[in-house]
């Protein structure tokens, strides 16, 4: 996909926000729902067996939001520091990816980094080295986006925020998966 396809896929999905997680999150309120990683609202996995959660965790979400087998974009930040870099060598035969100025110059810090965007097929259990890089902070922020579906999946380092097409769809997750959500009132 061109730059100026995928630029104008995500403007008609999200709006002239940026597609980074903590951006959208303040932009798309009414489509915004976060889960956490771990049970209690850990932030951080210290076994194993933490790490078979999250992962279990993200896969399920991303899977459900997105669609198995879908067309997405995956949306990721180059740093000065080569954070992506990181990233595109957890991925398998990465395509080249679009840089995306008109969406990165949307943040007050867009001279801080590039915008990058790769064309991917979600699947369960695929992207497992990049969560959980994203969920150890050896990658910078990243985001899925389903753009015919207007949905995407924000991954941090203490669970994901999920973008939905609408907020019913806020509301039938927000009842599915309430065992992951914040407790606090600002659902943080």
């Amino acid at each position: 996909m061109q730059s100026a396809a995928i630029t104008a896929g995500w403007r008609s999905a999200f709006g002239d926000v940026a597609p980074i997680g903590h951006l959208c999150r303040r932009a798309l309120p009414d489509r915004w729902l976060r889960i956490h990683n771990l049970p209690g609202g850990r932030r951080y996995p210290a076994s194993p067996g933490d790490y078979t959660e999250l992962l279990s965790r993200q896969n399920a979400a991303a899977t459900t939001i997105l669609g198995l087998d879908a067309q997405c974009i995956l949306f990721f930040c180059d740093f000065p520091d080569s954070t992506s870099s990181k990233l595109l060598k957890l991925l398998a035969d990465p395509p080249q990816p679009s840089w995306l100025p008109e969406l990165a110059a949307l943040t007050d810090a867009y001279e801080q980094f590039e915008l990058g965007a790769l064309a991917v097929t979600w699947k369960s259990g695929q992207f497992d080295g990049v969560l959980r890089a994203r969920a150890d902070d050896d990658v910078g922020p990243l985001l899925f986006a389903n753009l015919t579906h207007r949905t995407a999946f924000a991954p941090y380092d203490g669970g994901a925020d999920l973008f939905l097409a609408s907020p019913q769809q806020v509301m039938e997750y927000r009842r599915r998966w309430s065992d992951w959500l914040s407790p606090r009132a600002d659902q943080l």
